[in-house]
Formats: C-alpha cells, structure tokens, sequence
C-alpha cells in the first residue's frame, strides 16, 4: 500500500521540521565576545567618496 501525501499533510511536516530546528538553534547560549575578540576588531573610519561617486576609499585601524 503507498501512502499519498496530502498537501496539509505537508504543510504540517514543514512546520514541525521549522519548529524544531528552530528550538534547537535558541537553546545554545549566545556567547560574550572575549577582551581579546574585543581587541582584535578592525575599524573602519575617514570614508572618501570619489568625485564621480563610483569609489569609497576608507581607512582600516587595528591594536598592535
């Protein structure tokens, strides 16, 4: 005997499948960046568009 899906059917099995792949990505516990993550961030700053607006040239600092 074959079973056939029916579109409700479907649906239901795709909200479940979303519903526990959602659970299971929020249960892990978002960790805090570190002081070193903290001190080995780029920034980005003094952004210069060109005259004719095709370019942005900008600087990039990091702690030595």
């Amino acid at each position: 005997m074959k079973l056939k899906a029916t579109p409700r059917l479907r649906a239901v099995v795709v909200a479940a499948i979303a519903v526990l792949a959602a659970g299971r990505a929020s249960s892990q516990a978002p960790s805090s960046p570190s002081i070193d993550d903290l001190i080995n961030l780029k920034r980005v700053g003094n952004p210069a568009i060109s005259p004719d607006g095709q370019h942005v040239a900008y600087t990039v600092r990091e702690t030595n």
